[in-house]
């Protein structure tokens, strides 16, 4: 059974739940601001630690990856300020659906 569980707190999280274990969270943050979004990049980095970074024409990836964690940063710019999604999940998530009973 997959679930997910939506709060609409600030920042919106998204939480996945797959028989009833929790697997992943995604938090998207609205219109941060320069010194948000610097404080937002630095906390990842000192979680997650150094990103490899993709850009894309309208937005930039952050790829962090710890022992047991990946996380995802998507950056898209509008103006002065920045629209961010954050996605965390096991390194093992997909082995672990795969072999779900």
């Amino acid at each position: 059974k997959v679930s997910v569980i939506r709060s609409k707190s600030s920042p919106e999280r998204d939480l996945l739940f797959i028989g009833g274990r929790f697997y992943s969270l995604a938090e998207r943050h609205r219109q941060l601001d320069a010194l948000q979004f610097k404080t937002l990049f630095v906390a990842m980095k000192d979680s997650y630690g150094i990103p490899t970074m993709t850009k894309e024409r309208d937005f930039t990836v952050y790829t962090y990856k710890s022992d047991k964690t990946q996380a995802i940063l998507q950056a898209k710019s509008a103006g002065d300020r920045y629209d961010v999604t954050i996605f965390l999940y096991s390194q093992s998530i997909f082995r672990r659906i795969f072999i779900m009973d």
